[in-house]
């Protein structure tokens, strides 16, 4: 059985906190990601996604269970960069739902409606 341990290391702030280490053995570990105060990974042997607080060694739960699970990725509006794009500004002129799009190397729109709805040829969601 192969494990791995994973040990976090604090860097102390200029007050001197901070410098815990964390410590979890993972069995099969593939792959890692973090996100806020969180270190997300994926074990093979438990076929599980595990987060781990990256300052409480005993905070940490199972929070999704697959078959093999491979690489992890966190999306979330936080780790998106901050660009422009057309729907930033007034909803891009749409009614209800708008996709930014890029064609020809210009960036559009795409207007979509919310279910129930249907867009016109006016662009309107009606």
């Amino acid at each position: 059985m192969e494990h791995t341990l994973i040990k976090v290391s604090g860097v102390p702030s200029f007050r001197g906190h901070g410098n815990n280490v964390v410590r979890l053995q993972v069995q099969n570990l593939y792959d890692i990601t973090i996100f806020e105060n969180n270190l997300f990974m994926t074990s093979w042997r438990n076929q599980s996604i595990i987060r781990l607080d990256k300052y409480q060694s005993d905070d940490h739960e199972t929070v999704a269970n697959f078959s093999r699970p491979f690489a992890i990725h966190v999306y979330h509006r936080q780790r998106q960069p901050d660009v422009w794009h057309p729907c930033k500004e007034h909803n891009g002129l749409c009614d209800h739902i708008c996709i930014p799009a890029w064609k020809r190397n210009v960036s559009v729109v795409q207007c979509l409606c919310q279910a129930g709805y249907r867009l016109s040829r006016g662009g309107q969601c009606l």
